[in-house]
């Protein structure tokens, strides 16, 4: 099983924990808070897997002229390595950017956690079920987390990007002078 695969398993699984613990008998009586938590460890849970599932597809959309040009011409220069200028830079930003899914596995774990700690701080089994005027604080509480957690991936995403292009159009590269792998 590739660390991907891992990856995307453990999401799963934190996503259909959370998810079911919205089920449990009592839920209604708890502090809205719980169930926020609890949704948002199931969504960024969920959006974990996604991005972990499209995340080498992006890669290939963003950097496939390099890899098919590195295919058809094996001893091509200004090959991207540690060693060339602003290489090592941008491949540890392509590295942190596949792991990025993986830091969904801790963030999901602390909601559900979280929610759990809540949950029986306030649980009242015998009690009316609480209703609530508004529900923005649950939703902001929800899906805050995962929007800034998209915002950082597609910040990353672009930014591996636009270094990537400046990469290939330095003049060492242009001119056939970079480094061979």
């Amino acid at each position: 099983m590739s660390n991907k695969d891992a990856t995307n398993v453990l999401l799963g699984l934190l996503a259909a924990t959370a998810a079911s613990a919205l089920s449990i008998p009592g839920i209604e009586t708890t502090h809205w808070i719980v169930r926020a938590l609890w949704l948002g460890s199931t969504i960024q849970s969920v959006c974990g897997a996604l991005v972990g599932g499209l995340t080498s597809g992006l890669f290939y959309l963003f950097f496939d002229e390099d890899i098919s040009q590195l295919q058809r011409l094996p001893q091509a220069t200004c090959l991207l390595t540690l060693k060339t200028a602003g290489g090592a830079e941008l491949l540890h930003e392509i590295d942190t950017l596949f792991w990025m899914p993986t830091t969904l596995i801790f963030r999901s774990g602390l909601l559900l956690t979280a929610g759990a700690f809540a949950f029986v701080a306030t649980v009242d089994f015998g009690g009316q079920p609480r209703s609530y005027a508004s529900r923005w604080p649950l939703a902001a509480v929800a899906m805050g987390p995962v929007v800034v957690f998209m915002v950082e991936f597609w910040w990353l995403m672009f930014r591996c990007s636009a270094k990537h292009r400046d990469f290939r159009l330095q003049a060492s590269c242009r001119q056939g002078s970079g480094s061979t792998a």
